[in-house]
């Protein structure tokens, strides 16, 4: 093993300590952030071309990119390491009914 694997396997063996309890940060902690951070871009890109299209083209059919917008803010939520289960399950409820209305 070479240094940097040296240093990989010390920093995920390492023990943290937050408000909420002790927590380790995993490989698929890692992937996990890195998709809700593809998600969170793909909201604002969806976001962006919606706008794009409402004012610069046409506003028939800007609504659809309110479907990729659900879907992304839904991948989001999904994804995001919020460690207060409430919260958490709240969140998604309002995103649920946001998107159903």
């Amino acid at each position: 093993m070479n240094n940097s694997d040296n240093l990989s396997a010390l920093s995920e063996d390492n023990v943290f300590h937050g408000i909420y309890g002790d927590y380790t940060i995993t490989p698929e902690d890692k992937v996990e952030v890195q998709r809700y951070r593809l998600a969170v871009f793909g909201c604002g890109i969806s976001f962006c071309f919606g706008l794009f299209q409402w004012f610069i083209l046409a506003n028939s059919f800007a609504w659809i990119w309110l479907i990729a917008l659900s879907i992304s803010l839904g991948l989001a939520l999904h994804w995001i390491h919020i460690y207060l289960r409430p919260l958490h399950k709240t969140l998604q409820i309002f995103w649920g009914i946001g998107s159903l209305g």
